[in-house]
């Protein structure tokens, strides 16, 4: 990368494990069941006390090296979390735009 090329560091976001844990169910119960069996002692591993760890870890990092760093954790409530996962993973709507949000004012 170039000298001038601004680097902005972006936690990870809460994580909602047990919507995500419904989701991968019904992601697998509509598969054959040859591709079913692959994924049949699938858990989801990651969870909000260590998704926390990392973002905490992700934040002090920024701080030590001087680099813009957006705390997801801020701007999405665990309370809100079903309006902002789709899948308790990945990003709504809303919570894209929160996001976007938080990276146009850091960058701005």
């Amino acid at each position: 990368f170039k000298r001038t090329t601004r680097i902005i560091l972006v936690t990870p976001p809460p994580i909602h494990s047990e919507k995500a844990a419904i989701f991968m169910k019904s992601v697998v119960s509509h598969m054959p069941p040859n591709e079913a069996q692959l994924f049949s002692s699938f858990t989801i591993t990651r969870d909000v006390e260590h998704t926390r760890q990392y973002a905490e870890a992700l934040i002090e990092l920024g701080r030590k090296e001087d680099v813009a760093t957006v705390d997801l954790w801020k701007v999405m409530p665990l309370d809100k979390l079903d309006d902002i996962l789709t899948d308790g993973l990945h990003f709504s709507k809303l919570g894209n735009r929160l996001v976007y949000q938080e990276i146009v004012k850091t960058i701005a």
